[in-house]
């Protein structure tokens, strides 16, 4: 799989698309996390990307959600890792739809806290 991102002021890579599919939500913002390979998503107030829309798409019942601290460059993020109770399950993420993104599998989610 070739990838292609962008990388702003403070060097931080981005997909350079706003039509990102993952997990069956569209993110227009996903940060890639260099140091582990992971993808970083925002929760927001507003769109379907808020706390309330990510407990009806990824319910306790079906997933585990658990609070991690990462530390970066000079930084300590907090983070909510959403992952399957099925360990043999991923999710679908589909990067730079717009762009002809290929359809991946992860097995676990980040978002930014």
């Amino acid at each position: 799989v070739c990838a292609v991102f962008r990388r702003n002021a403070k060097f931080r890579l981005f997909v350079p698309s706003t039509e990102n599919l993952i997990g069956g939500l569209n993110f227009e913002i996903v940060m890639v996390d260099s140091g582990c390979s992971s993808l970083l998503l925002p929760i927001t107030g507003e769109s379907d990307n808020n706390i309330h829309s990510l407990k009806q798409i990824f319910p306790f019942l079906d997933h585990v959600w658990s609070i991690h601290d990462r530390k970066g460059v000079g930084s300590i993020n907090v983070v909510l890792k959403i992952h399957k109770r099925n360990p043999t399950q991923t999710f679908n993420v589909q990067l730079g739809v717009d762009l002809g993104g290929a359809l991946l599998n992860v097995p676990y989610l980040h978002f930014h806290l």
